[in-house]
C-alpha cells in the first residue's frame, strides 16, 4: 500500500511539472513578440519609440497607391528615433530587408516576386547604425531609374529595372529593431 502511495505521489508529482513546464514555456512576456506592423498609411506607426514609415511615391514626390503605366514608382523607408537616447540599429544589411536582402521586393497578388529595385544595400552595411534622439533616417530607391543624391549612396543598381505591368502588387519586407523585435512591412498598390 506503502508502495502504491509514493508512486501516486510521484506519478502527480510528474504531471504537474509537466504541467507547469507547459504553461511557462507557452506563456511569453509581451516585448518578445514580433510585431507585424502593415504600414497602409502613410502614417508612421511608432513602434517602442522608434517610428517607421513606409511610402510609395510618384515622380512629384507625392505618396500615392496607384501609379500610370510606366510611371516610376520611387520607394521611401524612414526611420525616426523618438527616444532621448541613441537606438543602435543591427547592421544595416540585417535590420534592413529583415537580413535576406528583401528591402522594397515586389511581389504580384498571387505572390510572383518580381524582384527589388537595387542590387547591393552599401550604407554602413557593415557596422550598426546609430540614429541620434529625436533624428531620422531614410531610405529611398526608384524602381525604373538609377539611384542618384541621398540614394545613390545607399543603394547600388547594376541596370535599370523595367518598368511594371498593368496589376495589382505588393512590396513586402521585415525591420529588425534594436530590441530584436521584427517588424513586418507591407505596402499595396497597382499600375
Amino acid at each position: 500500500m506503502k508502495k502504491k502511495s509514493i508512486f501516486v505521489n510521484c506519478i502527480t508529482l510528474v504531471l504537474f511539472m509537466v504541467v507547469s513546464f507547459t504553461f511557462v514555456s507557452c506563456s511569453s512576456d509581451e516585448n518578445d513578440k514580433d510585431v507585424e506592423v502593415t504600414l497602409d498609411t502613410d502614417n508612421p506607426q511608432e513602434i517602442d519609440g522608434i517610428s517607421i514609415s513606409f511610402q510609395l511615391l510618384n515622380p512629384e514626390g507625392i505618396a500615392v497607391k496607384s501609379f500610370k503605366e510606366g510611371e516610376e514608382i520611387i520607394f521611401r523607408l524612414t526611420i525616426s528615433n523618438t527616444r532621448e537616447e541613441k537606438v543602435i540599429l543591427p547592421p544595416t544589411g540585417v535590420f534592413l530587408g529583415g537580413g535576406d536582402g528583401n528591402l522594397f521586393r515586389v511581389y504580384t497578388s498571387d505572390n510572383k516576386d518580381m524582384g527589388k529595385p537595387w542590387d547591393q544595400i552599401i550604407t554602413e552595411a557593415t557596422a550598426h547604425s546609430a540614429i541620434d534622439p529625436k533624428s531620422s533616417r531614410t531610405f529611398s530607391c526608384p524602381w525604373v531609374g538609377m539611384p542618384n543624391g541621398e540614394s545613390a549612396k545607399q543603394f547600388i543598381k547594376q541596370d535599370k529595372r523595367n518598368p511594371l505591368p498593368k496589376g495589382h502588387y505588393y512590396s513586402q519586407f521585415e525591420i529588425i529593431m534594436d530590441n530584436q523585435k521584427k517588424v513586418l512591412c507591407k505596402k499595396e498598390f497597382k499600375i
